[in-house]
């Protein structure tokens, strides 16, 4: 039995163990996407390479027998190098989006497309969710917004774009009809958080806290909550009672609200400090100089300075977000800050590393949709113009017509996205697509089976799906096609997924390490709030 080490632990294994499966058995994690369990290595992802420090030679450890002596180093700096370089090739000839451009172009990063994908299948519960996650006050916004993320919208290459900022009015009026707050996990509550401002950023830190189960008071000096929102150059845009009840909602949830409260008049720093954990400054721009002078914060032009990602102050205890920060006009962008202050508050809280909101790696087509790409999107969309709202007043969606305008979505973006390999070890490695390009964009024509999609512009030529099919003996099945540089995945003589075994396509989707075959029926791998 031959004894090797593997990260300087010795370990002894069967003769025909691969490293891969040696790694395995001591808890090692080696990244591949081409190996799968209970199937034969391919050995063609290249990203599981390892180290034998006794010989300097890299080795696929998917394919590669245990032999005795091997001294095995997973994570070298030789290692790491040749993982990002066989990323990079990869990532370079990946022809698809992790992210639609709508939610890239959203500055609080509310998922869209799932958004889309439930109202048009009239799962308004599930639509609520999504949107409530990112969004604190989607009826405000859904009234307000000047919607950047429709300006992206690539459906309008074809003709309008989707009526986004309409339809996130549509899904926050479903929730303020229905009454629905969502109920925070208290249980798990470990901190006291002031938030001191009740406008669109100090609202946004309040909920994001308190649906971490912190326990939160917000202070504001005007006798209502609101701030900026209540400017009258909103009257007739924005009613006051859409506003009151959207607030409401959020103070619903267990937050404390302390009207005619003036920091430095009213209540003092210093008592803050010793009454709360944290802090969060959300007040207006005009009150930054002040704010800056009463904390004893760095200031930076206009602002207090912060953490551009995670909105903490040069006192650790105190974070601020909204126009305290940065001036500006853009509530969306307000509550997108108040959301990452409280995300980076709720990480201090609880001792880990104040990142603020996760951002992963997104992949990204190049250029605008070429005309071929923008009809493969199409084939799966509503063919018909934006939809218009034909009752009274004139800018609200009856539920069908919601549904409608919704279904013209062309969903670019990757419904596998949370779970795709490719992304995962993109992040983790630090690769890039830039880093190798081919000359110029190859065509690629996705292919439907059901609702299963084959886009083989996100295929990388792992295997798995021919190996899983080899192994079922079906009768029909993908298959390597071409040559060198060349190969791709399809079926014999172009012929139709629909000749394969529905038991057989889903076994491949379910070990598919990218997001070339999908699922259409299945929504994104999101996690949502309740």
């Amino acid at each position: 039995m031959p004894n090797i080490t593997i990260n300087q632990q010795p370990l002894d294994v069967p003769a025909g163990t691969t490293l891969l499966e040696a790694a395995q058995r001591m808890g090692c994690e080696i990244p591949t996407m081409c190996a799968g369990k209970g199937l034969p290595h391919f050995t063609s992802c290249m990203i599981c390479m390892v180290e034998d420090i006794r010989t300097g030679k890299l080795l696929p450890a998917c394919s590669t027998s245990v032999m005795e002596g091997m001294r095995i180093v997973t994570d070298s700096p030789a290692v790491l190098d040749s993982r990002r370089t066989a990323l990079a090739l990869l990532l370079g000839d990946h022809l698809g989006d992790c992210e639609g451009p709508c939610r890239r172009a959203c500055p609080a990063g509310m998922d869209i497309p799932a958004m889309l994908r439930h109202i048009a299948a009239g799962e308004m519960d599930e639509a609520r969710r999504v949107v409530l996650r990112d969004i604190a006050l989607p009826s405000v916004l859904g009234r307000i917004c000047p919607a950047p993320c429709e300006k992206v919208c690539r459906r309008g290459h074809h003709d309008t774009p989707v009526a986004i900022c309409r339809l996130k009015r549509f899904t926050g009026d479903f929730n303020l009809r229905n009454n629905l707050p969502r109920t925070p996990d208290t249980t798990a509550a470990s901190g006291r958080v002031a938030v001191v401002g009740a406008g669109p950023a100090g609202l946004a830190a309040a909920q994001a806290l308190r649906r971490s189960g912190h326990a939160v008071t917000l202070f504001d000096r005007q006798p209502v909550a609101g701030g900026n929102l209540r400017h009258p150059e909103l009257d007739g845009i924005l009613p006051h009672q859409v506003l009151d009840d959207e607030i409401n909602l959020i103070l619903r949830q267990g937050i404390e609200l302390r009207l005619g409260a003036e920091i430095g008049v009213t209540i003092a720093p210093a008592q803050l400090l010793e009454q709360f954990d944290l802090i969060i400054l959300a007040t207006g721009a005009e009150d930054a100089a002040a704010m800056a002078r009463q904390w004893g914060l760095q200031s930076a032009g206009e602002g207090i300075k912060v953490e551009r990602h995670t909105g903490r102050t040069s006192d650790e205890r105190v974070f601020a977000c909204g126009n305290v920060v940065r001036p500006g006009r853009l509530a969306v962008r307000a509550l997108a800050q108040g959301r990452t202050a409280g995300m980076a508050a709720d990480q201090a809280l609880r001792h880990q590393p104040v990142q603020g909101r996760p951002r992963g790696y997104d992949h990204r087509i190049p250029g605008r949709p070429e005309p071929e790409e923008l009809r493969q999107w199409l084939q799966d969309a509503d063919p018909s113009d934006r939809v218009e709202p034909a009752g009274k007043p004139a800018d609200d969606y009856n539920d069908d017509e919601a549904r409608r305008e919704a279904a013209r979505c062309l969903h670019c973006d990757c419904r596998a996205r949370d779970a795709c390999k490719l992304r995962r070890y993109a992040e983790t490695y630090g690769a890039s697509q830039q880093a190798w390009r081919p000359d110029q964009r190859r065509h690629y024509h996705p292919t439907r089976y059901g609702q299963i999609i084959y886009d083989p512009g996100k295929c990388i030529a792992c295997g798995l799906c021919i190996r899983v099919m080899e192994k079922a003996q079906a009768p029909w099945g993908l298959s390597f096609i071409g040559r060198g540089m060349d190969v791709r995945v399809g079926t014999p003589f172009n012929a139709s997924l629909e000749k394969i075994p529905a038991p057989v396509v889903a076994a491949a989707l379910a070990v598919c390490p990218t997001g070339a075959l999908t699922d259409t029926g299945r929504q994104c791998h999101t996690e949502i709030m309740p």
